[in-house]
């Protein structure tokens, strides 16, 4: 190919291997020969780390790609097979009531093994806000941040402890689009109520964007030279805490809980201490809160087709296609008060801490519990 023909060894080589798994067309407006030299060079650099940061590099992630897409071309499960779909462990609370005070009571016990990661890589953009959505107010009479409020609460916590060398700490997943500024919001507040060692701060990287059901990986209209990347999703916490040593090391200071949550999910306190308490209680290894909700409700639009007699209501959060949306409409209810069967996804869930780095201590098996959706 002779516009990759003066390439050093190494280069060639990443240029082979993504011809090889039908990324060709990528060359297809270089420059020929050693023109362009210093901008394929840093096309190059940017497949290099693109590599390294997905697990099983670039071919894995073709590969992933490929089978993902034609699945859902097919309309088929991917997870048809591998689990059984069932109603899980779990308990229904109502505000204060006994039960829940009870429960309530238990999480507060777990607050010396407790730990929080908030997922926090996207921008307001949506809501009409030119910032991080963690930059957000959470209610316009003192214009208090998300952020502000999360600090504040875990704060709270520390101090409704007793005991005053409590540190509950904070992992915070960004993305590049937010990293700077996080981190900038912090810096400028002191990093608000909390102390500066006890914030870890996870920068999410990039992958490569798709173009088509092959997928073809595609470059920047205006720089043939760039690869066109987007975040990869909320599933990169986990590995994120495995790969920076956070998950291990939370491990060994005796954290048993991890909360997951949500950068404008501003309620999640609310309820955190009472689904800690379910999540020990019961001993789960992973935990989910719901709310109820109205059947047949409106979540966010309807999706219509000729093949279906009515409108579905669909909820379009994560990739969604036409033959799996029948399967979970919400149309039955399970008693008198009008709730359907089918709950809304509030995000709450528990884990493990272990299982992101060593296995559990025999007698003392670390869990999580958050709230987040991925």
């Amino acid at each position: 190919m002779e516009a990759v023909r003066t390439l050093s060894p190494e280069e060639r080589g990443w240029a082979q291997l993504l011809c090889e798994h039908g990324q060709a067309h990528l060359f297809e407006n270089w420059a020929p020969g050693d023109g362009d030299e210093e901008r394929k060079c840093r096309f190059f650099q940017q497949v290099r780390q693109l590599n390294e940061s997905y697990p099983g590099g670039l071919v894995a992630y073709i590969s992933n790609a490929r089978e993902l897409l034609r699945a859902a071309a097919q309309g088929e499960n991917p997870l048809h097979g591998v689990i059984q779909v069932n109603v899980p462990l779990g308990v229904n609370l109502d505000y204060g009531s006994q039960e829940y005070d009870r429960y309530e009571a238990i999480g507060f016990q777990q607050l010396p093994y407790l730990s929080f990661v908030l997922v926090a890589g996207g921008l307001g953009e949506r809501l009409g806000f030119n910032g991080i959505k963690l930059a957000l107010p959470i209610e316009l009479a003192s214009m208090k941040t998300f952020l502000e409020t999360y600090c504040d609460s875990i704060t709270a916590l520390q101090r409704r402890s007793g005991i005053p060398e409590l540190k509950i700490p904070l992992a915070i997943m960004t993305s590049d689009d937010t990293h700077a500024r996080t981190e900038a919001l912090l810096e400028k507040n002191h990093w608000f109520s909390l102390s500066r060692d006890q914030v870890f701060l996870m920068k999410q990287e990039k992958v490569p964007a798709l173009n088509s059901n092959e997928a073809h990986l595609c470059t920047d209209k205006l720089d043939p030279y760039t690869l066109l990347t987007k975040p990869h999703g909320h599933g990169d916490v986990h590995r994120l805490l495995h790969t920076t040593g956070i998950a291990q090391r939370w491990f060994h200071e005796g954290r048993r809980w991890v909360v997951f949550f949500q950068d404008t999910n501003g309620l999640v306190f609310r309820s955190m201490l009472a689904v800690l308490g379910v999540s020990h209680e019961l001993n789960l290894d992973l935990n989910s809160m719901c709310i109820p909700r109205e059947a047949k409700q409106v979540f966010l639009c309807q999706y219509p087709t000729s093949a279906w007699r009515s409108h579905a209501t669909t909820l379009l959060f994560c990739t969604c296609h036409p033959p799996s949306l029948p399967r979970v409409s919400g149309s039955r209810r399970v008693d008198k008060a009008r709730v359907s069967r089918w709950s809304g996804d509030h995000g709450e869930h528990g884990v493990q801490p272990g299982s992101f780095s060593v296995p559990p201590h025999p007698n003392s098996p670390p869990r999580f519990s958050g709230d987040w959706h991925g």
